[in-house]
């Protein structure tokens, strides 16, 4: 264990200096990903990652989508040309 309090106090130290949010903000989403305090880690969207989601969803509610079958018989079909 004294290996691993090194590198944690190491980290405290070192983090102090950085002013990046974006970058706090990445190392802060990795460590969550290993706390021991989440057994089950969440994986956080940027904006621009939610907003793609969330477009491709009401797109799917809408009906713009095509199934497996489908792709698969038009795949087939290209493949024939």
């Amino acid at each position: 264990m004294g290996k691993v309090l090194a590198i944690k106090n190491e980290l405290i130290y070192e983090i102090q200096w950085v002013e990046d949010t974006s970058f706090l903000e990445g190392i802060l989403a990795l460590v969550k990903q290993r706390s021991a305090k989440s057994p089950h880690p969440v994986y956080q969207l940027t904006r621009e990652q939610n907003d793609a989601l969330e477009s491709a969803m009401r797109s799917m509610d809408e009906g713009n989508f095509v199934t497996h079958e489908d792709a698969n018989a038009e795949i087939e079909k290209w493949l024939e040309e």
